[in-house]
């Protein structure tokens, strides 16, 4: 199982979360191989983002113990990786300006360099927009979007939940102490 996720948009969060909810083991990124072209910034402000693999897409999204969360860059090559596997995954996407906001918070390269926030912005509206292109019309791709997962975590949990096929993850989402309950 899978989840694509845009950076700085609570993904670890949710990887954690559905877990827990599936009872299955969380995967949080893996190093990457290779460096990828173009999304200069997004690769070096995270280092488990670049070029991934045919073999370990295709692993992470059809693990059925494990749930991994990648910040999988919308790369030609990755999209015709995925454009030929029909598994579910889930793809959680956060606007890019507020994306950036949240960035600021604490890289002080970003906050004291106008022309590096202008290329990360490119880069994140790139990534928000070629995923969006690319998932929108997937039966298999579940686009989640960050500002909907916080206002309603549990109807989006269960989405999430449903759209993995994990069925057996409901009655754990039902005890699930939400921040929403408390």
């Amino acid at each position: 199982m899978l989840i694509v996720a845009q950076p700085r948009s609570a993904s670890t969060s949710l990887l954690y979360t559905m877990a827990e909810i599936l009872k299955i083991k969380p995967i949080n990124g893996l190093m990457r191989v290779k460096k990828a072209a173009g999304y200069s910034e997004l690769q070096r402000l995270h280092r488990i983002i670049g070029e991934r693999t045919k073999e370990t897409i295709k692993n992470c999204i059809q693990s059925k113990n494990k749930i991994y969360r990648l910040h999988l860059l919308p790369i030609e090559k990755h999209l015709k990786i995925l454009d030929k596997i029909d598994d579910n995954f889930i793809l959680l996407l956060r606007d890019p300006e507020k994306t950036l906001e949240s960035y600021m918070k604490y890289c002080k390269s970003l906050q004291n360099n106008s022309k590096l926030r202008t290329i990360c912005l490119k880069d994140l509206y790139d990534f928000h927009n070629k995923w969006v292109e690319f998932a929108i019309n997937k039966k298999n791709i579940l686009i989640v979007h960050f500002s909907g997962l916080i206002q309603n975590e549990r109807l989006f949990l269960r989405r999430i939940a449903d759209h993995l096929g994990h069925d057996g993850g409901i009655k754990a989402l039902k005890k699930l102490n939400m921040s929403k309950d408390k």
